[in-house]
């Protein structure tokens, strides 16, 4: 025959209250405020030129019917690497929300 929750051992109490009755250390830690640290800016950061100039290919007469990831694609084969398909997303995008009205 089982024990039931009214036994006197632990082990036989309804799981919400054996949940309860254990003490976890993490509930009771104070966390430690992070420390400010300044804003890290990526190594591969494309500079204002290196935008202008990927600018520049989208908008251009050869590329200006192509979505980003075909300029891409054909930059690359004419071997000329300006960054990947989504550096060319990222630069539609800037452009759209540079000229959006909020």
């Amino acid at each position: 025959m089982a024990p039931t929750s009214s036994s006197s051992g632990w082990m036989f109490q309804p799981a919400r209250q054996r949940a309860c009755s254990v003490f976890r250390t993490k509930n009771f830690r104070k966390l430690a405020m992070p420390e400010y640290c300044e804003p890290v800016t990526p190594l591969n950061k494309l500079s204002t030129v290196e935008w202008a100039e990927n600018l520049a290919a989208l908008n251009s007469t050869a590329f200006v019917d192509l979505a980003p990831l075909q300029v891409n694609e054909k930059m690359l084969d004419a071997g000329i690497c300006l960054g990947s398909a989504y550096t060319f997303y990222q630069g539609v995008c800037k452009v759209l929300c540079e000229n959006s009205a909020y």
